[in-house]
């Protein structure tokens, strides 16, 4: 009897450590974007970001765009102001040395923006080099910038369509050929899951889901064209699932959307939900909408009398909601949420507070 009861209790305990595996707290990595080319980046953002717990930073390098003369070229290089002067660079991630040498839990990845465009126009014969000067350029920022640092990941962000998906996978089958120690990763928007039939799955490891700016940011009726659930539940639902593993971004910037009757004028970066209500020119008339009252002069922006911003912000339930919107989407066990994105500007729509429950799945 004392056999049986003693298999029993075995039995019990194995099959509690099972159901605790299986349901058990899922694990979640924090990264960060940092997406100015030019960040000032000083010791108080150094704390924050420690005290955030920021493993991953995915840092932007620069852009491809499309050259008549010289087909694809860089755009918007990080610390393109000192470039050229390489005995006088001012090295803008300097501070966050002791970070990513003194734990192996952090590490930097170059992130590259590739305009649909180029895809449309290269040859595909000139992949190849394209893929030879990419890697340089990479390398060369990186040996300035972060010299010393373990590398061991690039992730290319571009919005292919179905008629580029052929170069652009070929582009990244090429360039991992090239460079077989380094891990690629790919952005994935919305469509690319919903229609990922038609508009096909990229050869890298692991994507990114983008899950914002989807909305319609040139409608002044629009109510966030960052971040809008309702149309993000319209490409994801609870039987979506994509082939490659995802990891999740989502947005924590603000800013204000600028209308003159009715017409969309421009974003407004610097107009945020920090300073809008400061600003006595601009009065409330609806939920995150404001008029111009008097012809005023901002940042060189000159608003006229009855001009309306739309401001754009992010709040802890809407993302609690994005989040379980892509649940379907993202491994159960361990995932990554990446914050779009850190300037030393916006470290006030950071709250710590909050910190701990976006990067969380209850």
């Amino acid at each position: 009897m004392r056999f049986f009861f003693s298999c029993f209790i075995v039995f019990f305990y194995i099959s509690l450590i099972l159901t605790s595996c299986q349901y058990g707290e899922q694990s979640v990595i924090r990264g960060m974007y940092f997406w100015k080319s030019n960040p000032e980046l000083n010791p108080a953002d150094v704390t924050f970001l420690g005290d955030a717990g920021i493993r991953n930073y995915y840092v932007r390098f620069f852009d491809v765009g499309w050259d008549e003369v010289f087909g694809p070229v860089p755009k918007g290089e990080m610390n393109s102001k000192n470039r050229s002067e390489y005995h006088k660079q001012v090295r803008k991630y300097e501070l966050l040395e002791n970070t990513f040498s003194d734990s192996s839990n952090c590490k930097v990845v170059p992130v590259i923006y590739i305009e649909n465009e180029v895809m449309e126009r290269i040859k595909v014969n000139d992949i190849p080099s394209f893929c030879d000067k990419m890697t340089n350029k990479i390398m060369g920022i990186w040996e300035i910038e972060f010299n010393g640092i373990p590398f061991s990941e690039i992730q290319f962000d571009c919005d292919w369509t179905i008629n580029t998906k052929g170069k652009y996978f070929l582009f990244l089958e090429q360039f991992e050929k090239k460079n077989p120690l380094l891990k690629l990763t790919a952005t994935i928007r919305l469509h690319q899951i919903k229609f990922q039939e038609k508009t096909g799955v990229p050869p890298v490891s692991k994507g990114i889901l983008m899950y914002y700016n989807m909305g319609r940011i040139k409608d002044e009726e629009e109510g966030n064209s960052i971040l809008n659930n309702q149309t993000g539940s319209r490409y994801i639902n609870k039987k979506s699932d994509y082939p490659i593993p995802l990891d999740l971004a989502l947005p924590v910037y603000s800013w204000s959307v600028w209308f003159r009757e009715g017409v969309y004028e421009n974003i407004l970066y610097s107009i945020n939900e920090n300073n809008i209500d400061k600003l006595d020119c601009f009065k409330s008339i609806l939920p995150n909408h404001y008029r111009c009252e008097v012809d005023t002069l901002i940042d060189d922006n000159y608003f006229r009398v009855g001009d309306v911003l739309r401001l754009e912000k992010q709040d802890l339930k809407n993302i609690e909601k994005a989040k379980k919107i892509c649940a379907p989407l993202l491994n159960d066990k361990e995932v990554e949420i990446i914050l779009f994105s850190y300037s030393p500007e916006n470290t006030q729509l950071l709250y710590h507070e909050k910190l701990d429950a976006i990067y969380s799945f209850d």
